[in-house]
């Protein structure tokens, strides 16, 4: 049986100022932006990012899949969402 995300790192998402959703899905909204972990996929994690427009729709901008989950280490859930969020900062700020 696979543990959710809730069970294995709840806290510290909650740390880094994500809510808590369901048990598998966590969400930090930024602006018009919704940044989305989830645990859908067998022993893999998927973070999205998803833009939200004028009409309230959304679009998916990133996403990105993390195997072996139930290897991360609380230390390290803190570095690969900090290090996602830097990326999404930069991309933000860089034209493109």
């Amino acid at each position: 049986m696979k543990n959710s995300i809730n069970s294995l790192w709840g806290s510290e998402l909650k740390e880094l100022g994500y809510s808590k959703i369901t048990v598998g899905h966590f969400e930090k909204k930024y602006k018009n932006y919704i940044l989305c972990i989830d645990d859908e996929l067998a022993d893999h994690l998927l973070f999205r990012i998803l833009h939200i427009n004028s009409l309230g729709e959304t679009k998916c901008l990133f996403d990105k899949t993390i195997p072996h989950i139930s290897s991360i280490s609380s230390f390290e859930i803190h570095n690969i969402v900090r290090e996602i969020e830097k990326e999404f900062d930069l991309a933000l700020i860089t034209p493109g």
